[in-house]
């Protein structure tokens, strides 16, 4: 066991770490080495000494340092991190602990200081925050382009091939009985796919229009069955996962049966061999844990909508830039990179939040959360629905099967397994 004497000279040893006794006034009455290194005075300059010359003029006129003495003797710890002054004026960012000492009586008989000098980890953190907002503004501007990119390039061979037509219509002479009609065919064709990509941005950006109803997605999911058989085909098997005393949601009919159909097409496409389509609800509880983890999530309680499939599934690398517009992994021709960002963009604007899980060969589960929503209103009746074309729509990755990873630990599931034949 060590003695006083030794481990006195223990202390006094030690470089590193400032270490030094107050008296119960916040007076220095003992001084080591590591105290001399890195505050700059030595044990006769300084012992006697307030410590609150230590501080700088800012903190003592908060009264900083007997703030850290009260805490220390109230609760026996005072712990902080701060900038701290040298004997020359110069300033460091500081790691200390005030430690209370009392006798045998429990009488407060002073104090033990422990500082240590962390500027250059300050310093690291420090530059690793400004790479990392150099990286991401990196990430927008890369996205910002790859985005005008698409417009330009999809505008362009759309508006080539209306001014084409019409240039060959004013000619007149140039063009057979029958061509007239083609071309305006034609035309307004390029047309319509300028509207429905101008329909996809706004879905993207959050600033389309939405009509949003008091929703049971459990009517909605079954009410799509036969578009999904026609859309699907035959090789594709169709399941769905239905949650008993599913909550209402609150979002537009259409625009969640659009991005259902967008998950459905991808999933079909990365199964071109057949394969299996799960369609799943669930309420669904997202903490303040999962919240914090993820960006522009609110913690609360969720209506969920899964899509998962037994496809080719995708990288992380993929997964990750998976929602950027106009990004595919398809051939020139086979995509147009926005029916998943339109997926993205419509869930947000619904203040919701959608998720991927994804590894190549083990497939695919998306993950849509919509917000419960509390208010008794009636719920809409399933509709008819009125035909309208895929075209051009979800044609962006290569999607795989189901990967059954949960979101939160709180989710809360009531199951009644239906399957669609």
């Amino acid at each position: 066991m060590l003695s006083e004497r030794q481990f006195r000279i223990l202390v006094e040893s030690v470089t590193d770490y400032a270490i030094y006794m107050l008296d119960p006034g916040g007076r220095v009455m003992t001084w080591n080495r590591g105290a001399e290194r890195i505050k700059g005075y030595t044990a006769r300059e300084i012992i006697g000494q307030d410590f609150s010359c230590f501080y700088t003029k800012d903190d003592c006129r908060k009264d900083l340092p007997q703030r850290a003495l009260e805490t220390a003797a109230h609760d026996g710890k005072y712990t902080a991190e701060g900038w701290r002054v040298r004997k020359d004026g110069s300033q460091f960012w500081a790691n200390i602990v005030v430690q209370a000492i009392r006798d045998e009586d429990g009488e407060l008989i002073g104090f033990a200081k422990v500082t240590q000098d962390v500027t250059e980890r300050l310093k690291q953190q420090d530059a690793l925050a400004k790479a990392q907002t150099a990286f991401v503004q990196t990430q927008k501007m890369e996205a910002i382009g790859q985005l005008s990119g698409g417009v330009a390039h999809d505008f362009n061979n759309l508006l080539t091939s209306i001014i084409g037509s019409l240039d060959l219509l004013e000619r007149g002479g140039e063009v057979t009985a029958d061509e007239p009609r083609r071309l305006l065919d034609l035309a307004k064709r390029s047309a319509e796919r300028g509207t429905s990509l101008t329909q996809q941005l706004l879905a993207f950006s959050r600033k389309q229009a939405l009509d949003p109803h008091p929703l049971d997605a459990n009517r909605l999911v079954q009410g799509m069955s036969e578009l999904l058989r026609r859309t699907l085909g035959e090789g594709i098997q169709i399941e769905t996962v239905l949650a008993g005393g599913l909550w209402q949601t609150f979002v537009d009919p259409n625009q969640l049966e659009h991005a259902l159909l967008n998950l459905a097409i991808n999933a079909r496409d990365a199964m071109p061999g057949g394969g299996k389509l799960t369609i799943e609800t669930g309420n669904t509880y997202l903490d303040d844990d999962y919240a914090a983890a993820n960006v522009e999530v609110t913690a609360g309680q969720y209506v969920l909508v899964a899509v998962s499939d037994t496809g080719y599934g995708m990288s992380e690398q993929v997964t990750s830039r998976a929602f950027d517009p106009f990004f595919t992994t398809k051939p020139e021709g086979k995509g147009t990179g926005l029916g998943l960002s339109q997926v993205y963009g419509f869930v947000k604007q619904t203040g919701g939040h959608v998720k991927i899980y994804s590894q190549s060969t083990q497939g695919t589960t998306v993950k849509i959360y919509l917000p419960r929503h509390l208010t008794e209103a009636k719920i809409d009746e399933p509709q008819a629905r009125p035909e309208f074309s895929v075209m051009g729509v979800g044609r962006q990755f290569y999607w795989s099967r189901t990967m059954k990873m949960s979101a939160s630990t709180h989710e809360l599931r009531w199951q009644l397994w239906v399957t669609v034949s």
